[in-house]
C-alpha cells in the first residue's frame, strides 16, 4: 500500500493533501461515500426543518379556519335568537326598570328567600326574579330586585354594592336609561 499526499481540490477545498491508495481508490470510494452521507444528512436535517415550519404553517391555517366557522356558527346562532326575541310579549319582563336593582355575582346556592332577606333592609320589595338557565333551570347567580320605590332601590344602589352574601362580594347596578 503506497500512499501519496497531492494538493487537488477535495470537498470544495483547494490544496488539501489527500493520501493516494495503490488498491483501486479504496480510501478515495470511503471518504467519498462518507462525503455523500454527511452531505445526505444534512439535506435531511434541512428537509425536516421545512416540514415541521409547513405542518406548523398549516396548523396556524386550520385553526384560523375553525376559529372562523364558530364565529359564523355563533353568529347565526345569535340572528336566530334575536328574531325570536320579543320584549312586548315576554312574560317573565314586567315592571318599572327605574325601580328595579340588578345583582350580579350572587352564589348559585343563595335563594331568592336570602336575598329577600339582605335586600329588605332597604326598604319593601316588589318582585324577585333569579335568573335561571333555560336547558338546566340552576342559577346563573344573577339577580333582579324590584322594590316598590324608587328611593328604596337607589338607597340599596348606594349601600349593596360589595356587600358579602354568602361569602362572596355582589355586584349591583342599575338601569341608567
Amino acid at each position: 500500500m503506497n500512499l501519496e499526499t497531492t494538493s487537488t481540490i477535495h470537498r470544495g477545498r483547494a490544496d488539501n493533501p489527500v493520501p493516494q491508495n495503490d488498491t483501486h481508490g479504496t480510501k478515495n470510494c470511503i471518504d467519498g461515500v462518507l462525503y455523500q452521507i454527511m452531505s445526505l444528512m444534512v439535506l435531511v436535517n434541512e428537509l425536516s426543518a421545512m416540514l415541521i415550519e409547513l405542518a406548523s404553517y398549516g396548523e396556524a391555517q386550520r385553526r384560523a379556519r375553525i376559529h372562523k366557522l364558530r364565529l359564523e356558527e355563533g353568529a347565526k346562532k345569535a340572528a336566530e335568537e334575536l328574531e325570536k326575541y320579543d320584549p312586548n310579549n315576554d312574560t317573565n319582563i314586567s315592571g318599572d326598570p327605574y325601580k328595579t336593582l340588578f345583582v350580579a355575582r350572587l352564589n348559585y346556592e343563595t335563594t331568592e328567600s336570602k336575598i329577600k332577606r339582605e335586600f329588605e333592609a332597604y326598604g319593601p320589595i316588589k318582585r324577585i326574579c333569579l335568573v335561571m338557565e333555560k336547558e338546566s333551570n340552576k342559577p346563573r347567580g344573577d339577580a333582579f330586585i324590584e322594590y316598590i320605590h324608587t328611593w328604596d332601590m337607589k338607597a340599596a344602589y348606594k349601600q349593596a354594592d360589595g356587600k358579602k352574601l354568602d361569602n362572596i362580594r355582589v355586584l349591583v347596578d342599575v338601569e341608567c336609561g
